[in-house]
């Protein structure tokens, strides 16, 4: 009877063994496909962008394979895990940047800051003053240049406008308002807030509704600065579609799969296939360059485990991978929590202490960095 009960035993880890390895196998194969999502344009086939989404638990699920296998010294499995992770290095820093030490930026170094502002709708009629926590937080930060996305600038009576936020923020003499909707009641697009003369302003003609892109040429102590300021394809989740998402994740109800997961598919995959062509045109304009610096940022409405991210950013550098620890989100609402917004720049300059600051007037957080022009 025992010889049986070990033969059964012995059946059984086995069977568990294999598979918890053809899980793993699978955990490793949806992490190489990170270079699929990066690589593979939407447009061409989509199904590849749905799998950045989930990258995060796909990682720390590889890593939690890597430790059981440490633990139960199954050392051929630990090297095929490690291989695959180093093989992803890129993509996973890409997401878990691991910085440990921070450098000071130098005392000349210019501050940039990305901000979508959601149209001040959190508090349209308070106007701006210098006690708006607005103004307060972007006096705090003293960026130099500041790239807002959703601006919202009322002109039916309301006090939040720009000729009051100018008065509150007397630093910034140059600005540019890129209007991207048409109202007789409001100013919508993109705005530019800079210490530095803005040269030129021009409209990356990118196909889109009420979503854009505009580069600016600004000149910072003599130098050339090429500044893009990005509004990429938005999802168009309405407020159903992110509560019936905060209501799956909330109440993990099997029956709600099929009715969130179609809801999603439907506004995700085509917001993917229109974003595709809307980075390959920025990245071609970042290519035409010969500026002494070029800076991309502002909201991509994708992670960094997307097409639209890599085909922007695979001649620049990513601030926030250069100088940051771990990983961030900068949108926060309804448990969408991912980083989609970014500042990016040209390889022959430095970032410094890039920050994410977790402050809630919008539904995305702004991130600035401190960047060397030397």
């Amino acid at each position: 009877m025992q010889v049986t009960n070990n033969r059964y035993y012995q059946y059984f880890r086995k069977a568990l063994k294999s598979i918890l390895f053809s899980i793993n196998i699978f955990v490793l194969v949806i992490l190489l496909s990170a270079f699929l999502t990066w690589n593979v344009s939407p447009e061409r086939f989509s199904v590849f962008a749905y799998l950045g989404l989930g990258f995060a638990f796909t990682f720390v699920a590889s890593i939690a394979f890597l430790l059981l296998w440490c633990f139960t010294r199954k050392w051929k499995f630990v090297a095929v895990n490690i291989l695959v992770i180093l093989i992803c290095y890129n993509p996973i820093t890409a997401y878990f940047p691991v910085n440990i030490f921070s450098s000071k930026a130098p005392e000349k170094s210019l501050r940039i800051m990305t901000y979508n502002v959601r149209g001040f709708a959190w508090d349209v009629n308070r106007g701006w003053d210098k006690n708006h926590p607005m103004i307060e937080y972007i006096q705090s930060v003293d960026p130099d240049i500041i790239c807002m996305q959703e601006y919202l600038n009322v002109t039916w009576g309301a006090k939040t406008n720009t000729r009051n936020l100018l008065k509150a923020l007397k630093k910034y003499p140059y600005h540019s308002m890129t209007l991207l909707r048409p109202s007789s009641r409001f100013d919508y697009g993109l705005f530019c807030m800079s210490k530095y003369p803005i040269k030129n302003v021009q409209v990356i003609p990118i196909v889109t509704s009420d979503n854009g892109a505009v580069l600016y040429e600004i000149e910072v102590d003599g130098k050339r600065v090429s500044l893009i300021n990005v509004h990429l394809e938005s999802n168009r989740l309405t407020s159903n579609d992110k509560q019936l998402y905060k209501k799956l994740l909330k109440q993990r109800d099997s029956q709600m799969i099929d009715e969130v997961a179609y809801s999603l598919e439907k506004k995700l995959g085509g917001a993917y296939k229109v974003r595709a062509p809307q980075a390959d045109l920025i990245a071609h304009y970042v290519s035409e360059q010969n500026t002494d610096a070029t800076i991309v940022c502002g909201d991509f409405n994708d992670t960094p485990i997307s097409y639209a991210y890599r085909t922007i950013s695979k001649d620049l550098v990513d601030s926030y991978v250069e100088t940051g620890f771990g990983p961030r989100i900068t949108y926060h609402e309804n448990y969408f929590w991912f980083r989609i917004d970014f500042i990016l720049h040209s390889k022959n300059i430095k970032a410094y202490n890039t920050t994410v600051d977790r402050v809630k007037f919008s539904d995305h957080y702004p991130v600035w960095t401190d960047i060397s022009l030397n």
